[in-house]
């Protein structure tokens, strides 16, 4: 095992933010089919959209499926992440250059993409990667006939246009592709043909952070080969009963029928005994979510609805708690753009009688430090706190409990400090005639490992995130290799790691 002493400096990626189904690169497509199919829109044909015959399209909400969702998913590879809410629709924010996150959607109405094959998003994009292009970054999720799942995952497509990259210019922008171009990977075995179920974005940051992606409309369009001959009908009346968790009546509580399909909503509000009827609007799904929504309740999605004994399906909310807090420095300044996780500290919590409330979520704090959460339910005992930033190391992560007003959580807890940290990255070189396989970093202070926001490619090129000053050892390993072990003491400066490895 080898040990050396060295300084540090960031090293970053380049990287790319993306959508849809194919690989190619700017050069392989060039500019005219880029701009062709990245073509510039206004927000009128976003607004149009929403009145489009449910025979033609299925107009999805993005705003209802994805905000407030998770700071965390799977594929993710960093917590400096977050979400916020911009002119109604989701913005996704990745606040590390050069890398990845990934979000997951709320479950989708199945969509039968052999009625609707074209999927059409209009989105905004700034900062992130425009030719180092993967559509992996971005993935949808498809449900076979027999259950099993699949991602559109390293897909090809017959079309090269399909594969043209996001233009990352501050502009709405309208990128459509037909599914049937799109070719799912032999090992996955499944075919573009079946339905939709879920939705992943994933956004990947240039060399200047946060990259964002604005997810401001999105829908899946019939063809005239697809389209249904017959109009979609109206179905029998819903009864629905809304109640708080001990079968109080909630009044004035907004009620949506299939609120994520944006044309094919209704809605109607609960009146003093909490009761409302809605009629539903048929699907090619031939299913219904019901969506709730009352200040100081926590929002609710349920997707099994149940008729109960009294020719009602009761919808169950709980209340809403709303947390503040305060990041700074160590010298009492307020920090922007810190990501704020929010979690509960034992599991999720679930409204009653099967709806999908929030519970996990990521937002970032403003120009003096402040942030403010979505609401969040009260039934959760303590809340997890995780802070992240490019320049600064948390503490340890913090807890709060309900029932704190709003003066306290500005004024006194929680007010976090974050201490000012050093960069650690670099590249580790491999021996004469050999290349670098199965690399790995680990870093150990006083003799136990620590997580971090940390990436290495298969190049060797390396990036630890920030760490606290003082001393540590940077353990790095590669196949056929010996140990490096890297001695880090207080006196790094941020200047660049270059590791020749041996045999």
């Amino acid at each position: 095992m080898k040990r050396q002493t060295c300084s540090l400096v960031a090293v970053f990626a380049l990287a790319v933010l993306c959508w849809g189904g194919a690989v190619a690169s700017a050069d392989q497509v060039g500019s005219d089919a880029i701009a062709k199919a990245n073509r510039v829109v206004g927000l009128d044909a976003v607004t149009a959209s929403w009145s489009m015959d449910p025979r033609d399209a299925v107009v999805l909400d993005p705003n209802r499926l994805m905000l407030g969702i998770s700071g965390c998913a799977v594929g993710s590879h960093t917590d400096h992440a977050w979400t916020d809410q911009v002119a109604g629709h989701p913005r996704f924010n990745m606040g590390w250059p050069g890398r990845r996150h990934v979000w997951s959607s709320a479950g989708l109405i199945p969509i039968d993409v052999n009625t609707y094959p074209i999927l059409v998003v209009t989105y905004r994009a700034t900062h992130t990667h425009t030719q180092a292009f993967r559509f992996w970054d971005a993935i949808i999720t498809l449900r076979t006939d027999t259950g099993l799942e699949s991602k559109y995952n390293f897909v090809r497509a017959d079309n090269p246009v399909t594969g043209t990259p996001m233009i990352s210019d501050g502009q709405l922008r309208e990128f459509r592709i037909d599914t049937r171009d799109v070719h799912v990977s032999p090992d996955h075995a499944v075919f573009a043909s079946k339905t939709f179920k879920s939705l992943w974005v994933g956004v990947r940051a240039g060399a200047i952070a946060p990259a964002t992606f604005e997810l401001v409309g999105m829908r899946l369009e019939s063809t005239d080969q697809t389209r249904p001959d017959q109009p979609f009908a109206d179905e029998a009346p819903i009864r629905f009963r809304v109640t708080d968790p001990d079968g109080h009546p909630i009044e004035d509580a907004s009620v949506t029928l299939d609120a994520q399909r944006i044309n094919f909503a209704r809605s109607g509000q609960s009146d003093a005994f909490g009761e409302v009827s809605v009629t539903p609007l048929s699907n090619e799904a031939g299913l219904h979510t019901a969506r709730v929504e009352k200040d100081g309740w926590m929002p609710a999605e349920f997707h099994d609805l149940r008729v109960g004994p009294d020719g009602r399906v009761t919808l169950v909310l709980e209340k809403a708690v709303v947390y503040r807090g305060r990041v700074v420095d160590e010298r009492g300044a307020g920090i922007a753009g810190v990501s704020v996780r929010m979690y509960p500290a034992t599991s999720s919590a679930t409204a009653a009688a099967g709806g999908r409330s929030l519970t996990r979520v990521a937002v970032a704090t403003g120009p003096d430090g402040r942030w403010t959460s979505p609401p969040m339910p009260a039934s959760v005992g303590d809340l997890c706190l995780r802070l992240t930033h490019l320049d600064y190391v948390s503490d340890a992560a913090a807890k709060v409990k309900p029932g704190h007003n709003a003066e306290q959580l500005i004024r006194g807890y929680p007010v976090a400090v974050m201490r000012d940290g050093v960069r650690l990255s670099g590249q580790m070189h491999p021996a004469a005639g050999q290349k670098l396989s199965s690399v790995k970093t680990q870093l150990i202070i006083n003799g136990r490992p620590r997580r971090l926001m940390s990436w290495v490619s298969g190049d060797g090129v390396f990036d630890l995130g920030v760490i606290e000053r003082g001393t540590a050892q940077l353990l790095l390993t590669a196949k056929g290799h010996q140990d490096m072990v890297i001695e880090i003491g207080e006196d790094h400066d941020g200047t660049p790691l270059n590791v020749q490895m041996e045999e």
